[in-house]
């Protein structure tokens, strides 16, 4: 809880100290696919705050990351581990149909981007980093015969950088990105009240691909 205030906290400054500047403000939407070493490919979706002066800017984004290739036992190496297998067995429980339910990524993401000119007002490429809070609201696993859910996983920190291409006209901006995540988190598995002995290792590490469309300067 202190380091999530602390992150709103920063950027409530940051955001503050930049538009103290007269600077311009714009919205963007994103779509775009999140690769983890932990869960494969998952669906993106997003929009961006950002508050400039000049060629720098503060960005603020928020998103909700879905439908990841990993979300079975056997293919996933987040639950898939000897440890739960086993102690699915000593309940008579098979793990080889269980699947994640509902199951979403929260990145929360503030940083700061550099626009560079390449062709007159019409083209820039950018780079920029920042921090990441990524939030799991709860990760429930379910199958034909039995459901459970997995606590406490709410708080993985990381960081961010990323490269980008935009093309503009007038306040239309449309843009293409690569960013990196650096973001792991290790956890206790508790089942039904109970410490399974085992860890859940999440890494969200790995790279993002987004377009993007900006309304602003």
């Amino acid at each position: 809880m202190k380091k999530t205030l602390a992150l709103f906290s920063c950027i409530a400054l940051l955001f503050g100290a930049v538009s103290t500047a007269q600077a311009g403000l714009s919205l963007a939407g994103l779509y775009g696919t999140m690769d983890t070493d932990s869960l494969d490919k998952g669906d993106y979706y997003g929009a961006q705050l950002e508050c400039g002066l000049g060629p720098i800017s503060a960005v603020l984004r928020g998103g909700y990351v879905t439908n990841f290739d990993a979300l079975d036992f056997e293919d996933s190496g987040v639950l898939g581990s000897p440890a739960m297998s086993n102690f699915l067995d000593s309940l008579g429980i098979s793990s080889k149909y269980a699947k994640f339910d509902d199951f979403g990524i929260v990145p929360i993401e503030l940083g700061a981007i550099v626009r560079f000119p390449v062709l007159g007002n019409f083209v820039d490429i950018y780079g920029g980093g920042g921090v990441g809070y990524y939030f799991i609201p709860g990760i429930k696993v379910r199958s034909s015969s039995f459901s459970f859910e997995i606590d406490n996983v709410d708080d993985i920190w990381g960081g961010w950088a990323c490269v980008g291409v935009e093309a503009s006209l007038a306040i239309v901006h449309v843009f293409a990105e690569a960013k990196y995540t650096w973001a792991s988190s290790e956890k206790e598995i508790v089942f039904d009240g109970r410490d399974l002995g085992t860890s859940l290792d999440i890494d969200l590490s790995g790279m993002t691909f987004l377009v993007g469309l900006r309304l602003g300067f």
